[in-house]
């Protein structure tokens, strides 16, 4: 019902990414990006953000979106990523 394995909340947030419920593969790709920030995997934490942002592409503005994009930016400043940081 909740998975809480990162290669569980990967393959179910790639499946969905790829369907029509692509928000729902969004919320999985955030849940491993959070899973995987939680064990300092900080670059993988970063693609699976990047991946669930990709599936939400045709969707306007929402605040599962922003809180991705939030997310993104905490890992990129410290990364010496600055500019993707700050956009």
């Amino acid at each position: 019902d909740k998975p809480e394995r990162l290669e569980d909340l990967t393959v179910l947030g790639h499946h969905f990414a790829q369907s029509a419920e692509r928000e729902k593969g969004a919320h999985y790709l955030q849940a491993a990006g959070d899973r995987a920030r939680m064990i300092y995997a900080n670059d993988d934490a970063l693609r699976f953000y990047e991946r669930a942002l990709t599936a939400l592409d045709a969707i306007g503005q929402t605040p599962l979106k922003l809180a991705i994009a939030e997310r993104i930016a905490d890992l990129s400043g410290p990364a010496g990523r600055r500019d993707i940081a700050h956009h």
